[in-house]
């Protein structure tokens, strides 16, 4: 575990370089070409009159179990402890990388390669840790093509930029991250990955890979107790393949794939070259986006295993040889390699305030000219201070104070991002009242229309039946008009015919027949007036 105040210390630590031949093809087999390597020992190889020394030599019996074992077992433990690893292959075109990195099968445990076995090897080596640990892992995955850079788990992410953070990390901006549980979920993403690289058929390979493919594995680790979090990546790189074009049949896009591929691989040996010689204060990393990527890799701060991948044949000797000598230069880089500690605000404030401690005591030296006594402190560090730890004390508090003010700038900006996200809270919490308001008044207002609409509906109805009625006593009235005038027609005709007699007694016959005959008509009339009002307001 990490010191706990975030107290960081450098780590020398050389390039491990392995060696793989795979065995003769049927291709080499049916030329009868001849098997060139001698191997000397576990780390020594003769070749074509030569003999190279690695960290560790595979030869083609070798199974897939133990070439992860080697190479990148232990890795997984660092990363795990939060420190950066990388694991990539290198070699001509069919020279076995990919079966090296990603085996046959990712599935099936004897054929699959290094990656699969690193997604079982770092889910078991977390489950063997303490329950009080809480790890985060995600899994990105992309392609170097043509010397753009894809996002194999979202294809529609093209040409995707490489950055640095704010301590000269590097890192693809935009590359898709995918947070996995299980060692299955990592397989499923492999599997993903793999349907989107780029091949293509040549003389030297069926599915010769076009690109260059980087899955990067981040390991987060939390304690419940509180106290630092680590942070550890693992990148493994299956490096496209050399190829020597009239080897290969490059013809059209395969040409400029070959061409393209060549060239980010010659970025990579004079990076290799750069580093190897010591002397150059330049190191070539900006020729290509995969050596900005690989920049920690590379005499930066990580824990790096080269696989060189060979051909066995005399076909291919010269591509050997060559792939032998990058070998040997990438052997004599050294890399510095440091835990990534995530510090709490309160573990930098203890940090700053014991460097500033050290640096009034340094003050006071320097102002007295003379040596001081002082009592050793509590961690028994060592108080006779030369002026170049003076100078290294002060640079120590200046990065302090630069880390103290992005901090602060950190956390002005998260509290201004709070705030406004509050605002904007706050704002649609009135919006949705607004709505809500609105809501209940349309829903009341929907409630009194369906009302009225009831009740116009029921009046509609009384109209159409009084209406009905109205006619009814329209007609019985034209009727009895009918009836008056036929009795009254009669009651003429009588009166002509009985002119004779006693004409008091007819007259009063005659008044009586015509006020019942008035009354019937009235009331008739009456009740249709009553209608006709009723239809006239409704």
């Amino acid at each position: 575990m990490a010191d706990t105040n975030g107290d960081k210390s450098d780590e020398k630590c050389a390039v491990k370089v392995y060696c793989r031949f795979r065995p003769l093809n049927s291709s080499e087999e049916e030329r009868r070409d001849a098997f060139l390597p001698s191997f000397q020992s576990s780390s020594s190889v003769s070749f074509a009159g030569k003999t190279y020394t690695f960290d560790h030599l595979f030869d083609p019996e070798v199974e897939q179990s133990a070439v992860y074992e080697s190479v990148a077992s232990k890795l997984v433990d660092d990363v795990i402890k939060g420190q950066n690893g990388t694991v990539f292959a290198y070699g001509q075109t069919a020279s076995g990388k990919t079966y090296t990195m990603e085996g046959s099968d990712v599935f099936q445990s004897s054929k699959s390669g290094i990656i699969p076995r690193v997604a079982h090897g770092l889910f078991q080596k977390i489950y063997e840790q303490p329950e009080h640990l809480e790890f985060i892992i995600k899994i990105s995955y992309v392609e170097i093509y043509l010397d753009k850079i894809r996002d194999l788990l979202d294809p529609s992410r093209v040409n995707l930029p490489v950055q640095e953070n704010r301590v000269g990390t590097s890192f693809v901006k935009g590359a898709s991250e995918r947070f996995v549980a299980s060692p299955e979920e990592v397989l499923q993403i492999i599997e993903e990955g793999k349907s989107n690289r780029q091949v293509a058929v040549t003389n030297m390979n069926e599915h010769s890979s076009r690109s260059h493919s980087l899955f990067c594995v981040q390991v987060k680790q939390t304690s419940t107790f509180g106290g630092t979090t680590l942070n550890g990546k693992l990148y493994l790189v299956d490096l496209a393949g050399s190829e020597k074009v009239a080897k290969t049949g490059a013809e059209g896009q395969t040409l400029e794939e070959a061409k393209q591929i060549n060239l980010s691989l010659s970025s990579l040996g004079n990076v290799i070259c750069a580093l190897a010689d010591g002397k150059k204060s330049h190191i070539p990393y900006r020729d290509s986006k995969m050596t900005r990527i690989l920049k920690d890799s590379l005499g930066g701060n990580c824990r790096t295993s080269i696989i060189i991948c060979c051909s066995p044949a005399e076909y291919n000797k010269e591509e050997t040889r060559s792939t032998l000598m990058f070998g040997v230069r990438a052997k004599t880089i050294e890399n510095s390699v440091q835990t990534n500690i995530e510090l709490t605000a309160e573990q930098w404030r203890v940090k700053y305030e014991k460097q500033t401690k050290k640096l009034e005591k340094l003050q006071k030296l320097i102002d007295s000219g003379s040596e001081i006594e002082e009592r050793p402190d509590p961690e028994g560090a060592n108080d006779n201070i030369s002026v170049n730890e003076i100078d290294l004390h002060y640079e120590q508090i200046t990065d302090l104070e630069k880390k103290i003010m992005i901090l602060s700038e950190e956390k002005r900006l998260e509290e201004q991002a709070k705030m406004k996200a509050l605002q904007e809270v706050q704002d649609v919490m009135r919006a949705l009242e607004e709505v809500a308001l609105s809501y209940d008044q349309k829903a009341e207002q929907a409630s009194k229309t369906e009302q009225l609409q009831v009740q116009l509906e029921e009046a509609q109805l009384r109209s159409e039946k009084l209406s009905n009625e109205l006619q009814t006593r329209r007609d019985d009235l034209d009727v009895f008009q009918e009836e008056v005038y036929s009795l009254a027609s009669d009651i003429g005709n009588e009166l002509m015919e009985n002119s004779g007699e006693d004409e008091t007694k007819d007259k009063r016959l005659l008044q009586e027949v015509f006020t019942h005959l008035r009354l019937q008509f009235l009331q008739q009339r009456s009740r249709i007036n009553e209608y006709e009002n009723f239809d006239q307001f409704r």
